[in-house]
């Protein structure tokens, strides 16, 4: 390819460019994917702690369904920074810190080697491009900021172990540290990390010495930093030291989701979402990236290098695709948590191509490895804008559990409603614990509505929220005084909104 060329100062001018415009269009196309869409319920979720840290500037650790802090600190200070304020928190700006950290680790890759790697650059074309990672480094959850420290944290731990210094273990306790900050599953990455530089070590058996890794000064070091993260973040700065308890009882909370708590599927299930299939008249599949990404696995495997730059690339492969192996064996799957060993995945097809380079070096022959990687990159993003066409749509194989794009209608009728009386807030009774997200971030501001529990005593305000019910709406306590309308929340979740019959003549009488 481009490597083959004699002028490094042109092969760098052109890798420059290229990456500038590859990292806008993936940037675009994040805030695209995100201005597309409602928000989740677990985006919901995260972004109405982030909306109450911001509000009280107070903040507790929750270990039972909350992850770790940094998602919520991190994006507070990115929101302060930009002059927003917590009642000017919306799905776009809320999602900012997301969008930031997939295009930090897009330039993470690129640097990884301190050159101009075509390899590289290739990889971070199919992650900008690619219908996964634009989805889900465009939602607000832990995942995106998650995986760039995870490979931040890889990084460090590389050079630790090949090149220990004082200043590299602080750098991997301080990356170690806010990995584990973001999320419980930090474990299993800490564990796939060490597997796959030992891997790499091994390779290189002979070629040095262990001597400074297991230096107590360093590691204790390396420790130091990490509890000092771990302290700082999970006490809330010093002002809830319960939290660092919690952050243990975490991990032992974390065992008992692993078996799935409504979310186990088989084995295969990562795969599936990228396997050609056709939903509703609507074909999906990554089969092409899916062959090349695993050829690119088995060639990293087999290929022995004496080169510090492709060891480097090895290590990037094989640390997702351990990733990979251990996410699908463990019954908990969500869509998401595939996103580190996509970033591999990526890493695997472009170093299968660019080796190709090296057996087949005619300009004839190169030309067409050049043509066959655009075109991947093509077809990787087409389906990303057929993604986006299916943002909030059950059809779409990437998403999991999205709120309907029809909740919106349900936002918008509450808005009117209120709107109808100036003199009294409405009032709004929400039952059901799958009932409040993502309804309770966008009525987060409102001091009359409440939420209660299926089973629960509701009072008979204005506005009741429910689940639908299988029986006759006239077999409903509520018929006599209101009316009904169903809106949908989720793939085969409909609510019912009962409206009392005074509010709705009102609100009739705007429509004539």
């Amino acid at each position: 390819m481009l490597s083959n060329l004699n002028n490094p100062r042109l092969i760098c001018v052109v890798f420059s460019f290229l990456a500038v415009g590859i990292l806008a269009i993936g940037l675009w196309q994040r805030i695209q994917f995100s201005n597309a869409r409602i928000m989740h319920s677990d985006e919901a979720v995260q972004a109405y702690q982030l909306w109450t840290l911001m509000e009280t500037g107070d903040y507790q650790y929750d270990p039972v369904d909350k992850h770790g802090p940094t998602l919520y600190y991190f994006a507070a200070f990115l929101n302060r920074l930009a002059g927003i304020e917590p009642d000017q928190l919306d799905d776009q700006n809320t999602r900012w810190l997301p969008i930031i950290s997939g295009a930090a680790l897009m330039v993470l890759l690129l640097a990884w080697n301190r050159r101009c790697d075509y390899t590289l650059l290739l990889a971070v074309a199919l992650f900008a491009f690619s219908p996964f990672p634009i989805i889900y480094g465009s939602y607000f959850v832990q995942e995106s900021l998650f995986v760039f420290l995870g490979f931040v944290t890889l990084y460090f731990a590389n050079q630790y172990w090949f090149q220990p210094s004082r200043v590299v273990a602080i750098c991997l306790g301080l990356a170690a540290g806010l990995l584990f900050a973001t999320k419980e599953t930090s474990v299993i990455h800490f564990f796939c990390i060490a597997v796959a530089i030992q891997f790499i070590a091994w390779r290189r058996r002979g070629e040095f010495k262990l001597s400074k890794q297991f230096d107590w000064r360093l590691l204790g070091t390396a420790l130091l930093s990490f509890g000092f993260v771990w302290v700082v973040l999970f006490s809330s700065f010093f002002t809830h030291f319960d939290g660092l308890l919690d952050s243990v009882r975490s991990l032992f909370l974390f065992v008992e989701r692993a078996e799935g708590q409504g979310h186990e599927k088989p084995w295969l299930y990562y795969l599936s979402l990228f396997w050609p299939h056709v939903a509703e008249g609507a074909s999906w599949g990554e089969l092409m990236f899916l062959i090349v990404a695993f050829l690119g696995l088995g060639v990293s495997l087999v290929r022995k290098s004496s080169s510090d730059l492709e060891r480097s690339l090895q290590l990037l492969i094989l640390y997702g695709f351990i990733c990979f192996v251990v996410y699908s064996l463990i019954p908990y799957k969500t869509p998401w948590l595939m996103l580190t060993s996509y970033a591999s995945f990526c890493l695997a097809a472009a170093y299968f191509i660019v080796s190709l380079t090296t057996l087949f070096r005619e300009k004839w022959q190169i030309t067409i490895i050049v043509i066959f990687s655009l075109f991947l990159v093509y077809e990787q993003a087409a389906l990303a804008a057929q993604a986006k066409r299916y943002a909030s749509d059950s059809r779409n194989p990437y998403i999991y559990q999205h709120t309907s794009s029809q909740f919106q209608k349900l936002i918008d009728r509450l808005e009117t409603l209120e709107e109808l009386d100036q003199t009294s807030p409405l009032e709004v009774a929400v039952v059901g614990d799958e009932t409040a997200w993502p309804l309770a971030w966008y009525w987060r501001s409102s001091g009359t509505i409440g939420y209660w529990s299926e089973g629960d005593e509701v009072p008979n305000l204005e506005v009741v929220i429910k689940p639908a019910s299988s029986r006759e709406a006239s077999s409903d306590p509520l018929f006599e005084t209101h009316i009904v309308e169903y809106h949908g929340l989720r793939e085969n979740v409909v609510l019912e909104c009962w409206i009392g019959k005074r509010l709705w003549a009102q609100f009739m009488d705007t429509r004539e």
